[in-house]
């Protein structure tokens, strides 16, 4: 029985989870409680659950924020675990956006003089170990992959 939903299968299993969450606010919350779950069943890291909750959550918040789209959006989020990785897709239904692309923030700069944006993207690239974009039936595809380093084989 999962603790999260009190059903006895919701797609947490001991090497992947899959789900989907509204593009919205309130789908950051249920990233959050996901992300717990997930923490508990594959018995992470608090450094692992810090890592995969900040990458995940800078993706869902660019979503809400650039896609322009209601608070009907939806995006997919799939977690696997191999012996060496954890494996992140992250699917959306927003215009064409492709992260891999984005030049790094100049931090050099004083504050009041940067760009606005970026610095939640550079964070994503800085606690990741691999990331890739496709555009696949007009939807956004982010994979990333982060080493496990020190976590459980489960």
């Amino acid at each position: 029985m999962c603790l999260f939903c009190n059903k006895s299968y919701c797609g947490i299993n001991k090497m992947s989870m899959e789900f989907q969450i509204a593009g919205s606010l309130e789908g950051l919350e249920e990233l959050q409680k996901r992300l717990e779950e997930l923490a508990r069943s594959w018995e992470l890291s608090k450094k692992a659950l810090f890592e995969l909750n900040l990458v995940l959550e800078e993706l869902c918040s660019n979503y809400i924020e650039h896609s322009g789209e209601t608070s009907k959006g939806k995006v997919n989020i799939k977690l696997r675990r191999t012996s060496t990785e954890f494996v992140i897709t992250f699917a959306d239904s927003g215009p064409p956006f492709d992260p891999t692309k984005m030049p790094p923030p100049d931090l050099k700069l004083p504050l009041a003089e940067r760009q606005c944006g970026g610095l939640g993207l550079h964070f994503v690239k800085h606690f990741t170990d691999g990331i890739m974009y496709s555009r696949e039936k007009s939807q956004n595809i982010v994979t990333i992959i982060i080493k496990r380093e020190g976590e459980p084989q489960g």
